[in-house]
C-alpha cells in the first residue's frame, strides 16, 4: 500500500494519487508500507527485483531488532595485510549476530533483511561505534591501523550522517585515518548524495572505499566525481580468475583503473598464498580473504597478530577487550 496525506503532500488528486503510486511501487518492492517521503524510497538503480517480505523474515527481524536493544550483537575483525610485505594495513569490521533462538545467524541472512527496513540505520550506527570502540582498544595495544565500516546505500541517508562520524571519532579521542567508510558500488551509483555525506568526512582525513567494484553499475565518468582513495574488486572476480579468462580480465582492468586514478586496489577472496602471489605480481596493494586472515573476535584478533608478527612495532601483551 502507498499512503499520502492532504492537503500536507498537496491538494490536486492528480498529484495525491501520483504520491501514492510511486509510494505502492516502493512497499511491493520492499515489503513495507511507505507512509512517507523518504528521498532514500527511490527506484533500485540496478534494476533488480525486490521480493516482498515474508512472515518469517517479518519475525526475523522482530527478533534482531530485539537483540540489538540486548547486546545480542558482536563485532568480527578482518585483517587486511599490504600484498607486498604481507604486514597488517586495516581491518574491516563485520557484524555478526549470536541469537539464543536462532543461535549465530549468518549475516548473509540478516543483513540484507535490515538494508529492506530503517533497522539497517540502527545497525550501521552499531556497527560505526562498536568498530571505534575496538580501535581505541586496539591502537593502546599497538595495532594502530584503520578500521574500515561498511555503509549501505540506504544508510547514506541517515541524517548527519557525516558529522554522527566525525563526533563519534572525536568523543573517542580518535583521528580521522582510524576509520574508513566503505561503500558498495550500487551506493556510489548515486553520485551528488553519496558526495554530499563522503565529502566531509573525507577531507577531514577519513578514508573511503568502494566495495565489490565491478559488480554494480558505477559509471566510471562519475569516479572523479566521488572522494574515493581505494577499490576493492569484487571477491567473486577474484576467486575465478584462475579458472575464467574474463573474471582475470576484470581483476586486472580493476587494479589498472584504480593506479591510473591513484587509487589503492584491494583484492577480497583471497584464499591461499599462490593466489595472494598472483595479484601482488598483478600491481594489488591491499588483500583480504581467509589467506590474509578470517574474520575473528578482538581477543582472537591480536592473538592472531602476534603469532603472524603482522605489525612492524610489538604488540602489548594485555589489552582489555569487551
Amino acid at each position: 500500500a502507498g499512503v499520502t496525506r492532504a492537503p500536507a503532500e498537496g491538494q490536486a488528486v492528480s498529484e495525491l494519487l501520483r504520491r501514492a503510486a510511486q509510494r505502492a511501487r516502493s512497499a511491493e518492492r520492499t515489503g513495507r508500507l511507505v507512509l512517507t517521503s523518504d528521498p532514500r524510497d527511490r527506484e533500485d538503480p540496478t534494476g533488480r527485483a525486490v521480493h516482498p517480505l515474508r512472515p518469517e523474515d517479518l519475525a526475523l527481524l522482530a527478533d534482531l531488532r530485539a537483540g540489538l536493544a540486548r547486546g545480542e550483537l558482536w563485532l568480527a575483525l578482518q585483517p587486511q595485510v599490504a600484498a607486498r610485505t604481507a604486514k597488517l594495513v586495516g581491518l574491516e569490521a563485520l557484524v555478526r549476530w549470536r541469537s539464543p533462538v536462532h543461535g549465530q545467524v549468518p549475516p548473509g541472512r540478516f543483513v540484507p533483511l535490515a538494508e529492506r527496513t530503517g533497522l539497517v540505520d540502527e545497525l550501521t550506527l552499531w556497527v560505526l561505534g562498536a568498530a571505534l570502540d575496538a580501535a581505541v582498544r586496539l591502537r593502546s595495544a599497538g595495532v594502530r591501523v584503520p578500521v574500515s565500516v561498511n555503509v549501505s546505500a540506504r544508510s547514506l541517508g541517515i541524517p548527519g550522517l557525516a558529522d554522527r562520524i566525525l563526533s563519534a571519532l572525536a568523543a573517542r579521542g580518535l583521528p580521522p585515518e582510524a576509520l574508513t567508510v566503505e561503500i558498495t558500488e550500487t551506493a556510489a551509483f548515486d553520485v551528488e548524495r553519496a558526495a554530499a555525506v563522503l565529502g566531509p568526512v573525507h577531507e577531514a582525513g577519513v578514508a573511503v572505499s568502494i566495495d565489490d567494484f565491478g559488480a554494480g553499475f558505477t559509471s566510471l565518468a562519475a569516479l572523479p566525481r566521488l572522494p574515493v582513495d581505494e577499490l576493492k574488486v569484487d571477491l567473486a572476480f577474484v576467486q575465478r580468475m584462475r579458472t575464467s579468462p574474463a573474471d582475470r580480465a576484470v581483476v586486472v582492468a580493476v587494479q589498472t583503473l584504480a593506479a591510473h586514478l591513484g587509487l589503492r586496489s584491494v583484492a577480497e577472496g583471497v584464499e591461499d598464498d599462490e593466489l595472494a602471489e598472483e595479484l601482488a605480481r598483478l600491481g594489488y596493494d591491499v588483500l583480504q580473504g581467509y589467506g590474509p586472515g578470517r574474520p575473528m573476535p578482538e581477543a582472537d584478533l591480536l592473538a592472531f597478530v602476534r603469532a603472524r608478527d603482522l605489525l612492524d612495532q610489538p604488540v602489548a601483551a594485555e589489552v582489555e577487550v569487551s
